[in-house]
């Protein structure tokens, strides 16, 4: 889905982009590369826990009901 309200992101991947945010400016900023392996470590363990949930976690809605893929099925 492409959900342009970043309020209505799940918290979890609010978190992978905020890891990916930092480590795409970390050196720029800092001109550290340690901070660089920091964000990158960072990025790999929210996505590591963002995976891990969504893993257990039951679908959020059938596809059926979305009303782009209804329409273009008619």
């Amino acid at each position: 889905m492409d959900v342009q309200n970043p309020g209505e992101w799940d918290p979890l991947f609010a978190d992978y982009v905020a890891a990916r945010l930092a480590h795409g400016m970390a050196h720029t900023l800092t001109h550290k590369a340690s901070f660089k392996a920091e964000t990158k470590q960072a990025v790999q363990e929210a996505y590591d826990i963002a995976a891990s949930v969504n893993a257990f976690e039951s679908p959020v809605e059938d596809t059926e009901t979305h009303d782009v893929i209804r329409v273009r099925s008619q």
